[in-house]
């Protein structure tokens, strides 16, 4: 029997539940929601396809690990397959905490290691070429770009926190925007005069290219897309992309390349950790301390310069 997403019926009613779950209880964001539900339609039809007539209540351990070396045999980041893995032991576990099931067959998986990598960032000298475009009179589409990049890298948000910004969200006055971060927990960011200034004319400029094509605002969010609806995370991808690719010769251009040089360049500056974690929306200190380890040249400089020993030398 079949429910309505195309999987066993057993599978797809709980599924159903289980996003109720995360997005009521654990106040998941929707992209986070989806993430699990592919994951977990991902096994399912692995389980269907190896294992024709078996039900998820059937999984063993062995059955477990066979998934997680078909993931690998994917050519599939660690992370990927970490992420996968974690998606559907999740929904074993909320199948235990509901009753349905008695034990959770990833419980004691071992997962494949993930070698530690420092976050990538761009160095300060990169970042100034950014004011430099801006200054310059480009097309609108350029101009977009730019401003996206600007705002990721002035206040360290997520792609997802960008494009959930509304207008009634920005203190322009005042300099600070009102952001939803992880499971729907709110922070204000603040900003300069300056950078609202910047954030005020790309809304008036937006109004003008839309007004141009016969289209207008479909909705509050300070960022919109050609038809006037909000901006898509394609879109965004694709604008910080262009703007890294002549910025950086980094391979990977990722917004959230902009978040970690935010963080980087604050520390350097002499910004205090705690600061940093708050603007960031980090949950705990020890996501944010990574960056300590980012720049060794800044810390050896400031050993040299405070180390009694050092400053014999």
């Amino acid at each position: 029997m079949k429910g309505k997403h195309g999987l066993p019926f057993f599978f797809a009613m709980y599924l159903d539940q289980f996003k109720d779950f995360l997005a009521i209880e654990k106040r998941q964001s929707v992209h986070t929601q989806e993430a699990y539900l592919r994951d977990c339609e991902q096994f399912q039809a692995f389980l269907s396809k190896e294992f024709e007539g078996i039900s998820v209540g059937e999984v063993t351990p062995m059955i477990a690990r066979q998934w997680m070396s078909h993931l690998i045999s994917l050519s599939l980041a660690l992370t990927s397959v970490h992420r996968k893995i974690a998606s559907v032991s999740a929904y074993y576990r909320f199948l235990i905490n509901t009753g349905e099931l008695t034990s959770n067959p990833f419980r004691m998986i071992k997962k494949p290691k993930i070698p530690k990598r420092l976050p990538q960032f761009v160095e300060e000298s990169q970042a100034e070429q950014l004011y430099e475009e801006i200054e310059k009179d480009t097309d609108w589409s350029q101009y977009r770009a730019l401003t996206m990049v600007r705002v990721m890298y002035e206040t360290g948000i997520r792609r997802a926190e960008l494009l959930g910004i509304e207008i009634k969200d920005i203190d322009f006055k005042k300099g600070s925007i009102r952001v939803l971060g992880k499971r729907n927990k709110v922070r204000i960011v603040p900003i300069s005069i300056e950078l609202a200034n910047h954030m005020a004319e790309f809304m008036n400029r937006q109004r003008e290219e839309l007004a141009g094509r016969g289209e207008a605002a479909q909705s509050g969010h300070w960022a919109l897309g050609p038809s006037g609806n909000p901006m898509s995370k394609s879109q965004l991808y694709q604008d910080v992309k262009k703007v890294l690719s002549h910025w950086t010769t980094m391979r990977k251009k990722s917004p959230h390349i902009l978040r970690h040089s935010f963080a980087t360049h604050m520390l350097n500056g002499g910004a205090d950790l705690n600061v940093i974690k708050e603007i960031l929306g980090h949950s705990s200190l020890t996501a944010t301390q990574v960056y300590t380890h980012v720049n060794i040249g800044k810390l050896k400089g400031i050993h040299e310069k405070l180390h009694p020993r050092s400053k014999e030398n």
